[in-house]
This record gives structure tokens, sequence and C-alpha cells, in this order.
């Protein structure tokens, strides 16, 4: 009996649409960037002009992961990060996952 064929997986289609929108980005002279998820106080609310007693950086609406460190709420902090790297003009499109405390539901998910 001859064996099964070698199962080949594929890209999911959310990964092929953020690819798609990125490359359109590409095209228009952004540059795609990624960053860490775990990511200071400093840069996630601080550095965006979010001060710390803004209620998005309540332990109630943010993972934190310990003193000074969540989990990111948004992709801005590459945004601070890209700006101290470069010099401007600056160009960047950040797709990513964010961590929100979100009941899970049919329009919300905490990923």
């Amino acid at each position: 009996m001859p064996g099964r064929h070698r199962w080949r997986g594929a890209r999911h289609p959310i990964t092929q649409v953020v690819d798609e929108i990125c490359e359109i980005f590409r095209e228009l002279g952004f540059t795609r960037t990624v960053g860490p998820e775990a990511e200071t106080e400093d840069y996630n609310f601080t550095k965006l002009n979010i001060p710390l007693d803004h209620p998005a950086a309540d332990m109630q609406d943010s993972f934190y992961l310990g003193p000074g460190v969540v989990l990111r709420t948004h992709t801005s902090p590459m945004q601070a990060r890209t700006m101290e790297a470069y010099a401007p003009p600056i160009r960047i499109v950040v797709p990513g996952q964010v961590y929100r405390r979100d009941p899970f539901d049919a329009s919300h998910a905490p990923v």
C-alpha cells in the first residue's frame, strides 16, 4: 500500500493579510518594524505622553509582568524606539500582537 502524501503546512490567512498590507506600505516607502511584546512602562506609556495615572496604565486594564514591565497595550512603543534610533523622516508600519484585559466575546479578545 502506498504511503500517505506528506502534508505541507500553509501560512495562516491572517498572516497572509498582514504580509500583504505590509507589502503595500513597503511600496509606499514604509519599513516593517517589529519589537518586544514585553515593554517597560516608560516606552509603553510615559514616552507616548500617557501618564502612569491614566486609566490605561491601571493594573485592571493592562497585563503587568512585574514592577515596571507590561505586555504592550499597543504597537506605538516602537515609534519611540525608532525615533530614538533614526533621524527623521521616519515611515514605519508595526504589525503585531497587543494585550489588554478585555473580556473575551465576539468583538473583544485579550490578544
